[in-house]
């Protein structure tokens, strides 16, 4: 039974608009992350290619979160901050990588890792910088 506000998580309205709002959150966020591997060098601009329409699914995503939080505000609240941990640890772009396979190909579903290659690569770097014993100017 849908009821504004306090809709419970069983009902199947809730469980398809939240199935929706990870989907489309998972392709937002692959293109997100390909966006910005482009703007911080570690990909060319014709090296990875994500369609255009790939966007409404940014809007599509918002809209289906507005419908969770006006059915039910609390559970919104919490999938909201498991949307947001989800983004940090690289579960939705993995997810949104798999879903856009057949649609960019191989290249660039795998291009995602790229950044966190490098971002990895520089992390090391400033440990082994760290480690090192320090010089006295005396």
């Amino acid at each position: 039974m849908v009821v504004l506000f306090n809709t419970p998580l069983s009902s199947p309205i809730y469980i398809g608009i939240l199935v929706v709002y990870f989907i489309c959150e998972s392709i937002s966020t692959f293109d997100t992350r390909i966006i910005q591997a482009k703007k911080n060098g570690f990909l060319r601009n014709d090296e990875a290619i994500v369609p255009e329409w790939t966007g409404l699914f940014a809007i599509l995503g918002w809209l289906s979160f507005i419908a969770l939080l006006l059915l039910n505000w609390k559970i919104a609240i919490a999938v909201f901050i498991i949307k947001f941990i989800l983004k940090v640890v690289p579960v939705l772009e993995i997810i949104g990588a798999l879903l856009l396979l057949p649609v960019v190909g191989k290249k660039t579903a795998s291009a995602v890792n790229a950044m966190g290659k490098e971002q990895n690569k520089a992390a090391k770097s400033l440990k082994r910088i760290a480690k090192q014993p320090k010089m006295n100017k005396n």
